[in-house]
């Protein structure tokens, strides 16, 4: 909880820094080393297929259907409520931000989302991924986080080198989803998600947890 805190805090001195126009000319000159006179090369060709194949629906959707088998699975509805809770937690304080900053993006246009800071596809993909394996695995490992890790990064790269976002955009967007990720790993909610059940062991209509059992 204390990284959460810590990256909740953070993202504010950012979003004030962004909203007060600090960070344009830094912004400016790392947009221009990410991609040189606005040039398409190679490197763009490369990731720019990233933006579109990892946008934030599609990442919506998979932690949709991951609830769905879970909730087959473990025959209850906790794993819709609480990724429920997630999509539409990192949805709202993404959307929020947005209209509040109401940032043009790199080519000076301000998009239908209501600005570019901090970075959507940032933020969906990272919350998802993470609450995927918050779901699926009741102790996660390092590993685990190093695996969720990975697109994320790879989106944050494509959308630098393609132009499509400034470096704080993106800075923002991993910043509120480790709050995110931090503040509905600690939920109860997701406890009663992860522990195992008895089939048929039902206590005032609900299944009870193993964890519960008593010898």
């Amino acid at each position: 909880m204390r990284a959460g805190l810590v990256a909740a805090g953070t993202f504010v001195v950012v979003l004030v820094a962004v909203k007060s126009g600090l960070t344009q000319s830094w912004d400016r000159r790392a947009a221009d080393w990410f991609r040189p006179h606005d040039e398409w090369g190679a490197t763009q060709v490369l990731l720019g297929p990233v933006i579109d194949g990892l946008e934030p629906r599609r990442s919506y959707v998979l932690l949709g259907l991951v609830a769905v088998v879970l909730c087959l699975r473990r025959r209850s509805w906790r794993p819709a409520w609480y990724a429920a809770l997630v999509a539409t937690a990192s949805m709202g304080a993404t959307i929020a931000v947005k209209v509040l900053t109401h940032r043009p993006d790199p080519t000076g246009d301000v998009p239908s989302t209501g600005g570019s800071f901090p970075s959507g596809h940032v933020v969906a993909l990272s919350v998802c991924l993470a609450f995927v394996a918050l779901m699926c695995w009741r102790r996660t490992r390092w590993w685990h986080w190093v695996i969720v890790s990975i697109p994320p990064a790879v989106m944050a790269a494509a959308l630098l080198y393609s132009n499509a976002h400034w470096l704080t955009d993106v800075l923002g967007g991993a910043l509120l989803a480790v709050a995110l990720i931090c503040w509905a790993a600690s939920l109860p909610l997701r406890t009663l998600v992860t522990e195992p059940r008895v089939a048929g062991d039902e206590e005032n209509g609900r299944p009870r947890s193993v964890v519960a059992e008593k010898p």
